[in-house]
């Protein structure tokens, strides 16, 4: 099942014309810039990663989760932001340890990431 209608978007939407982060949905939801730097995260992201929202707000996601250095997880958000394709699959989430399906949305700006568990 893809994320909720409305996440995917044209390579050339702005994060202001994306839809707001919803904390009722299934789905987690962060956003990146260009950096990487997380700059914000719906309240289900925030659940699952076990963290407020002041502890990862404006840290690059490898410093506010060292585990996913080296992974194919994080290849695939670096590989998202260089070629504006949207990434989607089930992968095994090493800041979660379970199963999870993964859908990275690129635009100008940064990523747009959704995910949840599928076990």
């Amino acid at each position: 099942m893809l994320p909720p209608d409305g996440l995917e978007r044209d390579v050339n939407t702005q994060p202001e014309d994306l839809p707001e982060t919803n904390p009722a949905t299934e789905w987690a939801i962060y956003n990146l810039d260009a950096d990487l730097r997380i700059i914000s995260a719906n309240a289900a992201a925030r659940a699952y990663w076990g963290r407020d929202l002041a502890e990862v707000l404006s840290r690059r996601l490898p410093e506010a989760f060292p585990e996913v250095l080296g992974t194919s997880v994080f290849e695939e958000h670096l590989r998202a932001m260089k070629s504006f394709e949207v990434f989607r699959d089930q992968v095994m989430s090493p800041v979660l340890r379970r199963p999870i399906e993964l859908a990275i949305f690129p635009h100008l700006r940064g990523l747009r990431v959704a995910f949840r568990p599928t076990d």
